[in-house]
């Protein structure tokens, strides 16, 4: 373990000496060394679904939420909690979502009048 996050594999010298792809894999070293994250079985399997249509979506979906939060974060202001305990936070958050969500409802219930003609009055 190393840094509290990475597994450092070893491979001895005896497995690399008797291996074929030794001078693709290890030119200047007598061993190979390979640094894997403790988490990187999490994105092999991540990996494997990236071409997935379900991924796909699934990503898009995020993106929406995720675009949220920064909108909170940026435009409101939104960047640290200031009522103290789980339920100020909770409800710090949900008057932030009703924010969101009345702004959301005034761009599509409001739109600009174009072109209407005027009557005029003689």
């Amino acid at each position: 373990m190393h840094d509290g996050r990475t597994i450092i594999y070893r491979a001895s010298t005896g497995d690399c000496g008797s291996c074929q792809l030794k001078s693709k894999c290890t030119p200047n070293m007598s061993f190979r060394k390979i640094p894997r994250d403790v988490h990187e079985d999490a994105r092999d399997a991540t990996r494997a679904l990236m071409g997935t249509p379900e991924f796909a979506k699934s990503r898009n979906e995020r993106k929406k939420v995720e675009m949220r939060f920064a909108h909170l974060k940026t435009l409101h202001g939104f960047e640290r909690m200031r009522l103290r305990g789980l339920s100020g936070a909770r409800d710090e958050f949900h008057l932030a979502a009703i924010v969101q969500n009345l702004k959301t409802l005034a761009n599509y219930i409001w739109r600009p009048l174009l072109n209407i003609p005027v009557a005029c009055v003689a």
